[in-house]
């Protein structure tokens, strides 16, 4: 698995969020701020929006998470 670390953005606030990155199905710069997430079909959640431009997040070397 190929997790990563963003900052979901929402109307609470911003907060860090482990995301898969072999479950995301599309990443979309919104307007300049915040990019849209979009999750295969199936996942619990469809979309978050992060802080991290598209560049950010493909940017980031994956990573294992501890089980």
């Amino acid at each position: 698995m190929h997790w990563i670390t963003l900052t979901e953005k929402t109307a609470r606030g911003e907060h860090p969020i482990h995301v898969n990155l072999e479950h995301v199905s599309s990443v979309q710069a919104m307007d300049g701020e915040v990019t849209d997430v979009w999750f295969l079909a199936g996942q619990k959640d469809g979309k978050i929006t992060v802080t991290e431009t598209p560049e950010q997040i493909f940017a980031q070397p994956p990573r294992k998470l501890a089980s």
